[in-house]
Formats: structure tokens, sequence, C-alpha cells
């Protein structure tokens, strides 16, 4: 799972504990544990956590981040901290976030044609052009 967008990455590993038994609070602990240090994502929601476990208020947490999913997401941990039902919003989050990284992948996929072609232009035009062009320079060349 180490090449799937982090949030529905999250989405799934939490809908996966939240069916074992797991708290909310426990899912996303282990979540950050299993995670890179250096992932963002993770980072984010480990500043949910302590800010969660140090009683301040977690809304300036949503200025950290551009993403509506991301955003999203954090509104959905602070409805299951506050003890609301989440599973069922999990699983609609998990159908969004699955087409949303099929049109990414779609739309990047789409861009690969046209990013083929600047090897192309620049490498072996060039050199088509001299094996095209040679012979006649060389005439040109030998006749003046």
């Amino acid at each position: 799972m180490e090449n799937l967008a982090p949030p529905l990455e999250f989405v799934l590993h939490l809908r996966f504990s939240l069916e074992k038994g797991e708290s909310l609070k426990q899912s996303v602990k282990n979540y950050i544990e299993k995670s890179s240090p250096r992932c963002p994502w993770s980072f984010l929601l480990a500043k949910w956590i302590a800010y969660k476990e140090m009683g301040k208020p977690t809304a300036s947490l949503m200025n950290e981040t551009n993403s509506i999913y991301r955003k999203s997401l954090l509104d959905l941990l602070e409805a299951g901290s506050r003890g609301e039902a989440i599973y069922q919003i999990l699983c609609q989050m998990e159908e969004e976030l699955v087409e949303a990284s099929q049109n990414e992948m779609a739309k990047y996929i789409s861009t690969l044609p046209f990013k083929a072609l600047i090897p192309l232009l620049l490498f072996q035009f060039p050199a088509f052009l001299l094996l095209l062009l040679g012979p006649l320079l060389l005439n040109f060349l030998s006749a003046a």
C-alpha cells in the first residue's frame, strides 16, 4: 500500500481497524507508527492527536492542508472523537477517494504520450536530420 495516496491509505487502515474493534484514537496512532516519518499527512495526524491530548482546538490544522479530502478526513476524525458514528461516512469517503485516485491516474496516463515525445524530439530527431541532410550537405560542400 505504499504507492496509494496517503488519505486513501489512511481511510483503508482506519476502516479495517474499526472493523477489528479498535478505538479511533488507537487506530490513528497505529497508522502514524506504521507510516513514513517524512509523510506530511502522518505528521498532520500526529499533530491532531497531540492537540486532542492537550485539549487544544484542532481547527487551526485545517489551514495546513489544501486538499479537500484531507480536510474532510480531519472533520470526520473530529466527529469520531466526539463519539459520533463515522463508519458509514468512512465507507463513502473510501469510494470517493478511490474514484478520485482513478481519475488522477487517468489524467496522468493521458499526458504520458506527450511526455514521451520530449526525448524523441530532443535526441532522436536531430540525429535523423543529420542522417537525412548529411549527404546533401556533403554534396553542397564538395561542389563549392
